[in-house]
């Protein structure tokens, strides 16, 4: 989970995780939109040039969310203690 911000010898932050678990559903909501679309591509309920332009819609909505979500985890210093008093 190291990026150029987390060398891989140091401990993930809370952030770092929280960022990775976002991306992570972000990247399954994403899938599952593609084969919901594959499908309607399939059933012929949409031509290929739609099921193109909706694919790159699903791919770009994902990127930017992607960006959007971890930019602004990153303005907060998120504290898991597990002692049950965690702060924002």
């Amino acid at each position: 989970m190291g990026d150029a911000q987390t060398p891989m010898s140091q401990q993930p932050t809370a952030n770092d995780l929280i960022k990775f678990q976002i991306t992570r559903r972000l990247v399954h909501l994403s899938k599952t939109f593609l084969e919901m679309l594959e499908k309607l591509l399939q059933a012929r309920k949409i031509n290929q040039e739609d099921f193109f332009k909706m694919r790159k819609t699903i791919l770009d909505k994902n990127g930017d969310a992607q960006r959007e979500l971890t930019d602004f985890i990153d303005k907060f210093h998120i504290n898991l203690s597990g002692g049950g008093n965690d702060t924002l």
